[in-house]
């Protein structure tokens, strides 16, 4: 049947044999339908030439004016340090008139699958910005940029291709940051590192090698404890910890976030420690929790607001052109933030 406008969701649903409520919530990606529904129902719009928009004209106008937010996965929504970025992104996209929508990385890579994904209203976005990836993501991003989908990768790379920026830091060097102040400027020689119970033991990440690469080589082993976490109310884990604090020369205690640090400053004024006489502590990300506690947590900030505000800027410029941009890149450092935990001070950048 030639193209035509004519041509709508029933004679699709009487075509594949489907209701039009089952049509519609393929077409639209939406409910649970298999993929074997799915595919019936693609393969006899695909023979109509329907076009679930009315014509691409219509697709390209509305999808290019919506920006796509790509997490890792949906207990991101429940982090501090992802919420800086939800709440920057939404902010700049509702100042400029567009739309905005979210996805983790599982909900992305189902959308595009070759095998069911039916072109860029498929997605329903002229821009993604992707936040922090931890799977596959060179693949996605490559099959998005295929698409006409322009990219802004955020604090990862890979290798550039047209259509793609990537806003970058670099953990292990501002780690060296923070650890030169630690161990030069405070003069700490007895470390505790208390961990993530998110951190995989056998990928620490560049920011916890560099720190433990550090410790390794410049601290004897009866001058660290490490911990992966730090349970309070375990008495006697507690009492051994308190132990170590007060055997010697005030330690510091390096924790791998800021929120892992709130808890652990917390415990330590419940024990009678005080800060930063008998123990000096740090965070890293400074989200909002490491200047709001008592004292300030000494920290590294990563600039999470100004890299989303630079892939905003190259989402918003591209997303509508009809061709793509060429490889972009920006890099951002993190800075020294001083505080209570560590000295009396109260939010001095260095």
């Amino acid at each position: 049947m030639p193209l035509t406008s004519k041509v709508n969701i029933r004679d699709v649903a009487k075509a594949s044999g489907f209701s039009v409520y089952t049509v519609s919530s393929v077409l639209n990606n939406k409910g649970d339908i298999s993929p074997e529904t799915s595919r019936k129902v693609r393969q006899a719009a695909q023979k109509l030439n329907y076009n679930i928009l009315g014509n691409l004209a219509a697709a390209r106008n509305i999808t290019t004016r919506s920006i796509g937010l790509v997490l890792p996965n949906s207990n991101c929504f429940q982090h501090t340090f992802y919420n800086r970025a939800i709440a920057t992104l939404t902010a700049k996209v509702s100042a400029q008139n567009f739309n905005c929508r979210f996805f983790t990385e599982e909900d992305l890579q189902r959308k595009i699958d070759p095998n069911q994904s039916d072109g860029l209203h498929e997605l329903g976005c002229g821009g993604v910005l992707v936040f922090c990836p931890r799977q596959n993501y060179e693949t996605y991003i490559t099959q998005l940029i295929e698409r006409g989908v322009v990219v802004a990768l955020v604090r990862r790379q890979t290798s550039p291709q047209p259509g793609l920026l990537q806003v970058v830091d670099s953990d292990a060097e501002n780690m060296l940051k923070l650890i030169n102040y630690i161990h030069d400027r405070l003069g700490k020689r007895r470390i505790i590192v208390v961990g993530n119970k998110r951190m995989n033991p056998q990928s620490p990440g560049a920011r916890s090698n560099t720190f433990l690469d550090f410790t390794s080589k410049d601290i004897p082993d009866k001058d660290l404890v490490y911990t992966k976490t730090l349970d309070w109310t375990d008495l006697k884990k507690v009492a051994q910890f308190k132990q170590f604090i007060q055997a010697g020369p005030p330690p510091h205690i390096y924790c791998m976030t800021d929120d892992v640090a709130t808890t652990v400053l917390f415990g330590l004024n419940h024990s009678g420690l005080s800060i930063p006489q008998d123990v000096t502590v740090s965070g890293y990300n400074d989200d909002p929790a490491a200047g709001y506690a008592i004292p300030g947590i000494t920290t590294m900030r990563i600039p999470v607001e100004e890299m989303i505000n630079c892939a905003c800027h190259y989402l918003f410029e591209n997303a509508q052109a009809t061709e793509l941009p060429p490889a972009a890149f920006q890099k951002f450092d993190h800075k020294l933030i001083k505080r209570g935990s560590t000295e009396n001070l109260d939010g001095v950048l260095s």
